[in-house]
């Protein structure tokens, strides 16, 4: 589906349209495609699959700045899921030939514009710390997390209180769409340090790169050496995610699986119930990790079997403070 929001004359003196697609969209699928075609194939995934209207779960919407001859010259993909909506802004990219004349800025303001229309409570993006990308998106709004280079936009100064209210929840698979209900869970400050092992998230930072490989691991890919086993997603009923417990291969030691677990503090006496919905092989050597402080992470391990095995001095480092980390495991039974 199509929708024109406005026009706007760049720096150079070009008139463009800037539309929204929406997918599904058989009109503007290979041009979308063909102008993304520089990213790599496993990030094309699950655009393909939203534009062939496979991902009806993942609202899905390409913000577009058009020539009055109908060339692309400007792309932001905006993802969203949830009621009201978290979204994730992602594939900003300008043609060489255009940079520098506002279009980015133009298409960005409209999309930002577009999705507080809809009620959207939160936006998250991943860029450069302190690059020029970084600096643009504060001009719209967003506000850096750390040094990591994450960004995020709430419609309101307590966006994420309101998104992460407490309330009854339900555990079930991951899917594409908790995309952007992952980045946001992810983000959060405060909470457990060790989040992802298996992706290398500590502490607060963006989860996008890494859903992208949880997926394709699950899809039976192979693009990363990381391979995905299995994943539950703990959800609201306005369908927040605030919680997800990950069983995966690494390259490190095949014959054990690396287990992973993160809760939002609001709701981490729910981790129990999370990790207890993850099908945990009796057969392989588990292994876990979390900050010694993290009692209720450790509690829901010991209850899953899981024995202490050891404690990593000064393991990780987040925003200048090292962490030690402990070492939790369950044999083959």
């Amino acid at each position: 589906m199509e929708r024109r929001l406005t026009t706007a004359r760049l720096r150079h003196g070009l008139a463009v349209e800037i539309l929204c697609v929406t997918a599904p969209d058989a009109h503007w699928r290979e041009a979308i495609l063909a102008f993304l075609a520089h990213k790599p194939p496993e990030w094309l995934t699950p655009l393909r699959l939203a534009l062939a209207g496979a991902l009806p779960d993942l609202p899905t919407h390409f913000y577009l700045a058009v020539t009055p001859a109908g060339q692309i010259i400007t792309n932001v993909t905006l993802v969203e899921a949830g009621a009201p909506p978290v979204g994730l802004l992602q594939h900003v990219y300008t043609h060489p030939d255009h940079r520098q004349q506002g279009a980015a800025r133009a298409v960005l303001t409209a999309a930002t514009a577009d999705f507080d229309a809809r009620g959207g409570v939160l936006l998250t993006l991943s860029t450069g710390y302190q690059t020029p990308p970084y600096f643009l998106y504060q001009q719209v709004g967003f506000i850096g997390r750390g040094t990591t280079g994450a960004m995020v936009r709430g419609r309101t100064p307590d966006a994420e209180a309101q998104l992460f209210t407490p309330g009854p929840t339900t555990v079930r698979p991951v899917a594409w769409g908790d995309f952007p209900g992952c980045v946001a869970l992810h983000l959060v400050e405060g909470g457990w340090t060790v989040r992802s092992v298996a992706f290398g998230v500590h502490g607060p930072r963006s989860f996008e790169g890494a859903f992208v490989r949880l997926m394709d691991g699950l899809s039976g890919g192979g693009a990363w050496p990381v391979r995905a086993q299995a994943a539950r997603v703990l959800v609201t009923r306005p369908g927040a995610v605030v919680g997800l417990a990950t069983l995966c291969q690494t390259p490190h030691w095949r014959e054990a699986l690396l287990l992973d677990l993160f809760v939002h503090p609001a709701f981490q006496d729910q981790a129990p119930a999370l990790l207890a919905a993850l099908p945990l092989p009796a057969d392989s050597k588990l292994q876990a990790f979390a900050e010694p402080e993290a009692t209720e992470k450790t509690t829901a391990l010991l209850r899953q079997g899981f024995v202490p095995e050891g404690l990593l001095r000064a393991q990780v480092r987040v925003e200048g403070t090292w962490r030690d980390v402990l070492v939790l495991g369950r044999w083959p039974r």
